[in-house]
């Protein structure tokens, strides 16, 4: 019975971390820290991309829509004001689409604005189209008059590795180009 109580003492005792054992843990938590968070940055990045190129292909497809269903052209052209369009080419404040009754390519009274996006990732997408197509006009038969139109999206900062195109063609049609070999991304 003295035996038993000794060896279980000790056991006891055994219980304990040494230094050492909590140095090399800690150590160990550092390093899978260091590799685990610039990649977490990386997964943010495109994580913004998408959803920026998602809220672009659904008013695309909305304006696209409302046109044929209206029999009316409907634009897309870039607001930070969420009113008018604003000239230029830079998206990243955000977008609006509308009822062009007039076909002036501009919102006036009373024309109706449909779809409106204010970008809450403005400050970290960077949204661009193709130069010198500042508005994108669906007409009646849901066609995009004018040569095809390139909208790129960009995490600032981050150069083409999270880059997205979202491409127009013609016909009215918008495909994705994941990672994109030619962009304005550094520019």
């Amino acid at each position: 019975m003295g035996r038993q109580g000794k060896a279980a003492r000790r056991r006891c005792g055994d219980a304990g971390v040494t230094l050492v054992e909590l140095l090399i843990t800690t150590s160990l938590l550092a390093l899978l820290g260091m590799v685990g968070i610039p990649a977490m940055g990386q997964l943010l990045e495109r994580s913004r991309v998408a959803t920026a190129t998602t809220s672009m292909a659904m008013s695309l497809a909305n304006a696209r829509m409302r046109a044929v269903a209206a029999g009316s052209p409907h634009t897309l052209c870039p607001s930070a004001q969420g009113l008018a369009c604003d000239a230029g080419n830079d998206w990243s404040q955000g977008w609006i689409v509308f009822a062009d009754l007039d076909r002036s390519g501009q919102r006036e009274d009373p024309e109706e604005v449909w779809d409106r996006v204010q970008a809450s990732t403005a400050s970290q997408v960077r949204i661009r189209s193709t130069e010198g197509r500042a508005r994108l006009v669906y007409q009646v038969d849901g066609s995009a008059g004018g040569s095809n139109v390139t909208i790129e999206f960009c995490a600032r900062d981050a150069g083409a590795r999270s880059a997205r195109q979202l491409v127009v063609s013609n016909v009215g049609r918008a495909r994705l180009v994941e990672r994109p070999t030619v962009t304005q991304c550094n520019r």
